[in-house]
């Protein structure tokens, strides 16, 4: 059976005082359903289930973050933001131990931004490091000590899977030790850690603070139950997966420019036709409603052929299948019609 620990202090927090009592229910129950990395795959039905209590997910960020940032909401998963130092202590981050290294390899691959944040980070040039580490005289932002040169490293102020990027404004001089315990915290979470060896610089403080006054997240990144609520508002509203914004005509609009064209297009027929495959054309999204009903005009309508029976000749005596007779029912393409010339 797989044993962790348990914030007995919990109990004290009036955080946690205030949740009503499905809510209180929920962060055990994550606490106890996710993995060895603090990640739980999200199964709504289920924790229902076993809860056996209904939930108004769409309340979650609200109830869990409203004081301080405690889970991260992802598609399809929260990450439990304390879990891994708190099961295994702050080395986490710095050790070289097998399982150390697959708990960061673990929270790293789900991270979305964690790819292109490895891309962004190589574009990093040695002249614009050696500049930073000039800048601040080579000591480091974090515990204000300068190390020898060799131990010295570049920080993202604005860790880049949070949405940092490579401007010498988000850019500071770090010792290996700090900048692999900040890891992928923000800054405010970092200094929140509390520990013994940080003492940031004047400058650091001073970054810090500007950070608070123009409200920064601490993970503006990350996809809340209240974004995704947005999302699929959006998607209603015409904007779709695929990243570009898509608009989608009312049946009005439709109306209005049928009747414009006056090409015989049939906009409620049109309209429906689109709204029942997603409007999308194939397997790509619909990008211009109206060159989509001009190409309905250019198709002519096929024409329904005439239900003929034909039979090769000969055929041993032929009876007109309407009065049964016999007669010349042949036409001059020596096929057989299937009526007699009376009947015809």
């Amino acid at each position: 059976m797989a044993k962790r620990f348990s914030e007995t202090k919990i109990w004290d927090d009036v955080w946690y005082q205030d949740l009503p009592s499905e809510w209180k229910l929920l962060w055990k129950y994550v606490c106890d359903k996710c993995d060895e990395a603090g990640i739980w795959k999200v199964n709504k039905s289920l924790a229902e289930f076993q809860l056996k209590t209904s939930i108004k997910w769409e309340e979650a960020d609200k109830r869990f973050n409203d004081d301080k940032k405690r889970i991260a909401f992802y598609d399809g998963f929260w990450v439990i933001n304390e879990f891994v130092p708190f099961q295994y202590g702050d080395k986490v981050f710095t050790s070289e131990h097998p399982f150390h290294k697959k708990i960061r390899q673990m929270l790293d691959s789900y991270n979305p931004n964690y790819k292109q944040a490895k891309n962004i980070r190589d574009l990093l040039t040695d002249e614009k490091k050696q500049k930073i580490f000039e800048k601040d005289k080579f000591i480091c932002q974090w515990c204000n000590k300068k190390p020898p040169i060799k131990e010295l490293v570049i920080d993202h102020f604005i860790p880049i899977t949070l949405g940092g990027d490579n401007t010498e404004e988000n850019l500071v001089t770090s010792c290996i030790r700090c900048n692999s315990y900040k890891w992928m915290f923000s800054p405010i979470e970092f200094l929140e850690r509390k520990l013994d060896f940080i003492n940031p610089t004047e400058k650091l403080i001073k970054m810090i603070e500007n950070l608070k006054k123009i409200g920064y997240q601490q993970y503006p990144i990350n996809h809340t139950l209240k974004e995704k609520e947005e999302e699929k508002d959006k998607v209603n509203k015409g904007v779709i997966r695929g990243g570009n914004p898509q608009v989608i005509p009312t049946i009005e609009e439709v109306i209005a420019y049928c009747k414009e064209r006056n090409k015989g297009v049939d906009p409620n027929k049109w309209h429906n036709f689109y709204t029942a495959k997603g409007w999308f054309i194939g397997k790509n999204k619909m990008k211009d409603w109206r060159a989509a009903v001009r190409s309905w005009e250019e198709e002519k309508p096929k024409q329904e052929k005439p239900v003929e029976i034909t039979i090769n000749r000969p055929f041993p005596n032929p009876k007109c299948l309407k009065c049964k007779g016999t007669g010349f029912v042949y036409d001059e393409k020596g096929l057989f019609k299937g009526k007699c010339n009376d009947c015809i």
